[in-house]
């Protein structure tokens, strides 16, 4: 039981980590994506990372 605790912290704090580092990204990276309700920065990130250059899309 205190491994499975010891990795549950450990991950969480690599979440946290991971979470910054998006964070950090997500302000060089403009996008509307986030003036959508329920999609958050790192969703949107996400969704940024998945389509990459929009540009090849005709819209």
């Amino acid at each position: 039981m205190s491994v499975s605790i010891a990795t549950m912290r450990a991950l969480n704090g690599q979440i946290k980590v991971l979470d910054k580092d998006i964070e950090q990204q997500f302000e060089i990276i403009p996008n509307t994506l986030t003036s959508i309700p329920d999609i958050g920065k790192v969703c949107s990130t996400g969704i940024i990372t998945e389509i990459g250059d929009i540009n090849p899309f005709d819209c």
